[in-house]
């Protein structure tokens, strides 16, 4: 199964654990691999990608429905355990967990955001909110 838009982001292979199968992690992700066969995919996050992701697990989720008005226009995925924001990347953006809120991580310059799995791929956008500064990609 191919997903529009993913072949345009740097992608790299990950174990069902949700940890890297390549020595270096995101530093071996390459735009146009064949994901097929690999248990998850991860996505390289900041400039190299134009993408950062807020982490949003269920105790963030009252942080997000008190403060979904103030956050741009986005992408919205449904994970196993919560939602990822995709925004567009932010020069400065740095990563963090829990510091806006419990539940709440931001994971921007060199860091991986893991994905679905291959097959699962296509049913993992839960909702869709577009707008001003986000350039739409499937992911």
């Amino acid at each position: 199964m191919i997903v529009p838009g993913l072949n345009t982001l740097p992608i790299f292979p990950c174990k069902l654990s949700k940890s890297p199968l390549t020595p270096n992690g995101f530093y071996n992700a390459v735009v146009g691999a064949d994901y097929s066969h690999w248990p998850r995919v991860g996505v390289a996050t900041g400039a190299v990608s134009g993408i950062d992701v807020i982490d949003i697990d269920p105790d963030g989720l009252p942080w997000l429905e008190a403060n979904r008005h103030r956050l741009p226009p986005t992408r919205e995925h449904q994970t196993s355990r919560g939602i990822h924001l995709l925004l567009k990347h932010h020069p400065g953006m740095r990563n963090s967990n829990r510091r806006i809120a419990p539940g709440v991580d931001v994971r921007a310059t060199r860091y991986q955001n893991r994905i679905a799995k291959p097959r699962n791929l296509s049913r993992s956008c839960r909702s869709t909110r577009t707008g001003n500064g986000f350039q739409e990609r499937a992911v």
